[in-house]
């Protein structure tokens, strides 16, 4: 699989913990946006799979969650190879991984 975000693979792991959660979760909104059409959907969830990647990178900051973040990686996937599935439950999901990310989601409620 090609690198999407060349600007960022080196600079990713200098982001915070809620930034990179974020950051997975708005490529995964934007899947979500684009069921419609299956070529966007799954260009999403492949920019999203690399973000992930990216993180899992990042073992010394996600040390305690990794075994949560591979499942939520593999779910990904599973949703790549399938037809276009709703991604709310996974961004619902993934954003509970780091406490301040979803304080910042739940504050525009």
């Amino acid at each position: 699989m090609p690198i999407h975000h060349k600007n960022i693979s080196k600079r990713f792991a200098t982001f915070p913990k809620f930034q990179q959660i974020l950051m997975i979760c708005n490529e995964l909104n934007r899947a979500e946006s684009q069921k419609k059409k299956s070529t966007h959907y799954k260009k999403h969830i492949e920019l999203a799979l690399e973000l992930m990647d990216f993180l899992i990178d990042d073992y010394d900051k996600w040390h305690l969650l990794y075994r949560e973040i591979l499942r939520a990686r593999e779910i990904m996937a599973s949703y790549y190879i399938s037809n276009s599935q709703s991604t709310t439950k996974l961004v619902n999901n993934i954003i509970k991984l780091c406490p301040e990310s979803y304080l910042l989601m739940n504050k525009r409620k």
